[in-house]
């Protein structure tokens, strides 16, 4: 059975800093004193779209009713990297699904969604009765005061189809969610030093990680990445401070980045590299920090709301790409904007932020103010890949050719990898090659872990077509280790596709369909280093 809404709603709602207050329907529009909100079909789709505000306004929440008792199991999103939690779970009316949900009715998959690339955060609620959507279009914690009108999302739908998995129409649509993804032209794979070495480098560790890089794939038709973390710039754990902001110029360590870039290039690597930009110790005007903190012991976190920010933002891209980098990994930007404390989560959830503060320029959205660094950051990168890191999904596909699935995997315990990494690469993976190349983060050859147990979460992820990256501690790999992974790599070359077969039975999947072969992956063995909960 399939319901769609794809119609004017039953009921709106408009959240003002003195609350919810409900709107009064006349024909297409609803209103309060704050604000119109207009529904209009366009080719199969809702635009949703609010009027100039006569107040600031935090949230649109809408409501169609109808019997949605035919829904046996739902998949919803997360707002930006997941954390280990996603799966096909029954309905649970006040659990928040970012984005999209998926409604599994026992034969057919359905699809209730918005189009990537809104002006607004989207939270979607299912019970029984009906479909909730809540359109967060807060500037900063408090309301947006607009000046003109707002495209505020486009709502979409699809109905499952004969002959279809769940996981076929999930992908399907991912498709229609995002008309025009901004897809790399060749597979993504590499090595990448962090979860070994936690930022502990230098150049000459970064010359031997990129020599095993091109051994391990000298036999591939694409050339590997070699992406330099965290722990390259000259401020990086300043003090034992644990500082991992800029300014990004190269510590003592490293000295001259652009003959690095060459030298790694000239080894048969493409040249790869990590920034924080929201975060620096340079000086800067006052103006440009974050209305949230002027500065901390730890750096000042920047407003990407001001044009000098971005100006910055761009020039830094543009810098590190003319260097000679192949593939920029950014990290950090949501918590750094929304929330401007380094260990604050509230950013993963559907509150996104707190209240009481904003944005200098109080007329523009988070979700525009958002899209347009990542814009800014993709032009100014040019023919340079783009790995978004702690980005929100939906607001970057269409501009980011990869982003990263889930939460950190692990150097030092297993658990954190099963986990975040493998729960990110099944249920993102809709998301792969329809939003951008989903990163469900690294394996990690470690004294500390199983390498085992890391071999074959490498094996999966090269089965996927997601993106492929592995840490290795120097010297640890016997030649078995690295059959192994060469022959990783040559899947990955050639761009398999996998599709997971018992996730709705578990949130951490264990049997994958790749090339008509049942691939059976066992994560709990105790044998081979596991730490049973």
């Amino acid at each position: 059975m399939f319901k769609s809404i794809i119609r004017i709603p039953d009921f709106v709602e408009i959240q003002t800093a003195n609350g919810w207050k409900d709107a009064v329907k006349r024909d297409a529009d609803f209103s309060t004193d704050a604000i119109e909100v207009s529904f209009k079909e366009n080719n199969g789709a809702l635009d949703v779209i609010a009027s100039e505000t006569r107040e600031p306004v935090l949230r649109i929440r809408v409501r169609w009713n109808d019997d949605f008792t035919f829904v046996k199991r739902v998949l919803g999103d997360a707002p930006g990297v997941e954390f280990g939690d996603m799966g096909w779970m029954p309905v649970i009316p006040e659990k928040h699904h970012a984005w999209y949900l998926q409604c599994f009715d026992g034969t057919f998959t359905h699809g209730y969604g918005v189009k990537t690339g809104c002006n607004s955060f989207v939270f979607w609620q299912l019970d029984p009765e009906g479909l909730t959507a809540t359109f967060d279009i807060r500037n900063g914690g408090n309301g947006v005061m607009l000046k003109r009108s707002l495209e505020v999302a486009t709502v979409v739908v699809r109905e499952g189809k004969d002959g279809e998995s769940a996981y076929q129409a999930c992908r399907a649509f991912c498709r229609a969610m995002c008309e025009k993804p901004n897809l790399p032209t060749r597979p993504i794979f590499g090595l990448n030093n962090w979860y070994y070495a936690y930022g502990n480098i230098t150049r000459e560790s970064v010359i031997v990680d990129t020599a095993l890089t091109a051994e391990l794939c000298a036999h591939t038709k694409n050339r590997p990445f070699m992406v330099i973390d965290d722990g390259w710039q000259i401020r990086h754990n300043e003090n034992k401070s644990e500082y991992n902001g800029g300014p990004f110029l190269p510590s003592a360590n490293f000295r001259d980045m652009k003959e690095l870039a060459a030298e790694m290039s000239e080894m048969g690597c493409e040249p790869g590299i990590w920034i924080r930009p929201l975060l620096t110790k340079d000086g800067f005007h006052e103006s440009l920090y974050h209305p949230r903190h002027l500065g901390t012991e730890n750096g000042y976190f920047l407003d990407p709301s001001k044009q000098g920010v971005l100006d910055y933002v761009a020039e830094l891209v543009s810098g590190i790409a003319n260097d000679g980098y192949k593939l920029i990994k950014y990290d950090f930007t949501a918590p750094d904007m929304l929330t401007a404390h380094i260990m604050d989560e509230i950013y993963l959830k559907e509150n996104i932020t707190d209240g009481g503060w904003q944005f200098d320029d109080n007329t523009v959205t988070n979700a525009e103010i958002i899209k347009k660094l990542y814009t800014t950051i993709q032009k100014a990168a040019g023919d340079t890949l783009i790995m978004g890191c702690n980005t929100y999904n939906h607001l970057a596909a269409g501009i980011h050719q990869i982003s990263r699935s889930g939460l950190d995997t692990s150097g030092f315990d297993w658990q954190k990898t099963r986990k975040c990494g493998i729960n990110s690469l099944a249920y993102r993976l809709p998301q792969n090659n329809t939003f951008f190349i989903t990163d469900p983060d690294c394996a990690a050859i470690t004294p500390n872990v199983s390498t085992e147990l890391n071999l074959r979460f490498f094996e999966a992820c090269a089965l996927s077509g997601t993106s492929l990256f592995i840490s290795i501690t120097p010297g640890m790999l016997s030649d078995a280790d690295k059959k192994r992974l060469m022959d990783s790599f040559a899947i990955a070359d050639r761009g398999v596709t996998m599709e997971p077969v018992d996730w709705f039975d578990t949130n951490c999947p264990r049997q994958y369909m790749a090339e008509g072969k049942l691939h059976t992956f066992n994560w709990y063995d105790v044998t081979k280093g596991v730490n049973v909960y």
